[in-house]
């Protein structure tokens, strides 16, 4: 029964490394004989010669095969003792008593490890095909190598032509050469040249992938393939967060509209829209902020802001342009990145906008709504009788109110008489004129602005001129001096006769002062990329400045109030020509005149700006040659005031930095 057991495994395929003879094909890699057939038939093997005398000579030597007869120096006394391992049978030899195990038929202990059995299926293991180290190769079409049953051998080498071998794609779908594609990275990084190197048909990975045209559609195309692409770079950026991937791939065109990168998605520009192959001699990728994208609070236009970038995040072979702003003195910034260290930019060109004229000032007007010092009162009458009590003056008038002037002093009071003609009351004094407003001052030489800690550009100003200060009050006239007689000649009636000198007038009140014009906004600047608190990376770029904005002009300060804002009153005739009429009240002082408003400063064109932050610019290439700084704005002048500077004009600078004071 031992011998028939025995027997029995010597006639199985797969007991022994030495299995029959397999048909070898181009497929086959044989570790007995490295010689490959010609591709002419793929499921098919000639034999092995070596392999077969290596047969023969085993069958000679034993009649059963290698794994069947093994002894495994596992003693045993039945074969309750010869546990088997995987694919596998054990028997206790009586002879020897010893465990001898032999393979499942189609299975081999190819790792020579008998812990594991007969580890390996020699009917499917394309490394170990019908026989151990037998191994299936591609063929000349890459299609993937397999080990298949076969009629008349354990397994044989075939390929699937519906698949490819590791390391290769069928890129074009034509079957005559097969997979024909050769993945050499499957990383594929997007690079100058364009080239596929993991066989997915586009430059980059397809599957972390974006794709943008401007014949795309936002709606019906959801962006994920080269026969798909989206329409606007907005809709890009939302569907690669979404989706988690993290390339965009823009086709040549324009691309209006700002955009706020997203943390670690890239843009890539220069594709063509048919098939997104690289086309960087032919295809530009612009992108340009539109008219919508003023931001009234910053007063800015940013065509591509980067804010709290931390991962790698690239802008690669793009012309970004900074807007021509029309707002006034709105400045205008291409790339605008804030803590944004992950920010590489290359191969791209940046090219600054133009920067709007800032607003002339307003004129100052007259401050009529203001409380102005009021005139003193006149004198007023008395009783007094100087014939019997003696000589005397008369009241005088009052002075007039004063703010921050001297009132108009009160005329005085005329002298009473008897039987002699009184004397009339003094006019009041004007009041003195207000004090004129001062004209706008510069802010100091050098000054240009700077960034504040929310990241908003701030022009420097000029300080404000001041308004001008009310007039003071007219003095009040003298009150007339009063005439008595005692003589009937002189009396209109019986003596004694008394005629009261009539009071003053009263005085004016104080010029209403005029108001201060206001100073002319400065230019908006331009900038065509600003770095702040982190450095980002800059390589292989070009930086065009474009055009500060000039300053606004300023405006006209008022002209105060002439001879105060109420006209004082006269004195009264007396009834009798022999007392003294009251004297007139005095006009009330001239409003200060409002200061002049000094020039905007002139806006500045910056190609690179940055604050808290240090920037390599070797990479970079600078062009100013159609750049302007904006010119300072005219200060306001008029005769009798004095006269407003005129703002400096900006400056022109490739980099700049900026601190809090700048």
């Amino acid at each position: 029964m031992i011998l028939t057991f025995i027997c029995l495994c010597a006639a199985l395929a797969g007991c022994s490394d030495d299995s029959p003879s397999q048909k070898a094909t181009d497929i086959v890699q044989d570790t007995g004989d490295s010689d490959i057939q010609d591709a002419g038939d793929q499921d098919t093997q000639t034999p092995d010669a070596d392999a077969n005398d290596a047969d023969a000579e085993d069958a000679d030597a034993d009649d059963t095969s290698d794994d069947a007869d093994a002894s495994t120096g596992i003693p045993c006394e039945s074969p309750n003792d010869c546990a088997a391992g995987a694919n596998q049978g054990g028997f206790c030899n009586p002879e020897t008593q010893f465990c001898e195990f032999a393979c499942d038929n189609g299975f081999a202990d190819c790792d020579g490890d008998p812990s594991n059995g007969c580890e390996v299926d020699l009917s499917s293991d394309a490394a170990n095909c019908g026989t151990c180290g037998t191994i299936c190769s591609a063929t000349n079409l890459n299609y993937l190598p397999l080990c298949a049953p076969d009629p008349d051998e354990v397994g044989v080498c075939k390929v699937d032509s519906n698949l490819c071998a590791e390391g290769f794609a069928d890129l074009n779908g034509d079957a005559n050469d097969g997979c024909e594609c050769e993945i050499e990275d499957p990383n594929d990084l997007i690079d100058a040249d364009g080239t596929d190197t993991n066989c997915d048909g586009v430059d980059g990975v397809l599957a972390d992938s974006v794709f943008v045209a401007a014949t795309g559609d936002d709606t019906a195309n959801d962006g994920f393939s080269p026969d798909a692409p989206l329409a606007s770079l907005s809709a890009a950026l939302q569907a690669a967060a979404d989706n988690d991937r993290h390339h965009i791939l823009v086709a040549g065109g324009t691309y209006e509209g700002a955009l706020n990168l997203h943390d670690g998605i890239s843009i890539y520009g220069g594709f063509k829209a048919d098939g997104f192959a690289r086309d960087l001699a032919n295809e530009t990728t612009t992108i340009a902020a539109a008219a919508s994208d003023f931001d009234a609070t910053t007063t800015a236009y940013i065509t591509v802001k980067a804010d709290a970038l931390t991962n790698p995040t690239t802008l690669d072979n793009l012309v970004i342009e900074g807007f021509d702003a029309t707002n006034k003195g709105a400045s205008t910034f291409s790339v605008y990145a804030l803590n944004a260290p992950g920010l590489t930019i290359q191969n791209t060109t940046v090219r600054g906008g133009v920067a709007a004229k800032g607003n002339d000032g307003a004129d100052g007007t007259r401050l009529k709504t203001l409380p102005v010092p009021e005139g003193g009162d006149g004198g007023a009458t008395s009783g007094f009788q100087p014939c019997g009590a003696g000589a005397s003056d008369a009241n005088p008038g009052h002075h007039g109110d004063n703010f921050t002037q001297s009132a108009g002093t009160g005329g005085a009071g005329g002298s009473h008489k008897c039987n002699a003609n009184a004397a009339g009351g003094v006019a009041g004094n004007k009041g003195a004129p207000g004090t004129p407003g001062v004209p706008g001052i510069l802010p100091a030489d050098g000054l240009l602005g700077n960034f504040d800690a929310t990241g908003t550009w701030i022009p420097a100003l000029a300080t404000p001129p001041t308004d001008g200060t009310s007039g003071g009050g007219g003095g009040g006239g003298g009150a007339g001096g009063n005439y008595e007689t005692n003589t009937v000649l002189n009396c209109t009636f019986s003596p004694p006769c008394f005629y009261a000198g009539t009071a003053g007038g009263n005085g004016g009140n104080g010029g209403y002062p005029g108001g201060a014009g206001t100073n002319g906004i400065p230019g908006g600047s331009s900038f065509a990329i600003v770095v702040l608190d982190a450095a980002i990376n800059i390589d292989q770029s070009t930086v065009i400045l474009g055009n500060g904005g000039d300053g606004g002009d300023g405006g006209l300060g008022a002209l105060g109030q002439e001879n105060g804002s109420r006209p004082p009153s006269s004195g009264t005739a007396p009834n009798s020509p022999k007392a003294g009429k009251g004297g007139d009240g005095g006009y009330g002082g001239d409003g200060g005149h409002g200061g002049n408003g000094a020039g905007g400063q002139g806006g500045n064109a910056i190609g690179l700006a940055t604050s808290g932050a240090t920037v390599s610019t070797e990479g970079v290439t600078f062009d100013d040659s159609n750049a302007a700084a904006g010119a300072g704005g005219t200060g306001a002048t008029q005769v009798g005031v004095a006269d407003a500077p005129d703002g400096r004009d900006g400056v022109m600078e490739n980099i700049k930095a900026f601190g809090t004071s700048n």
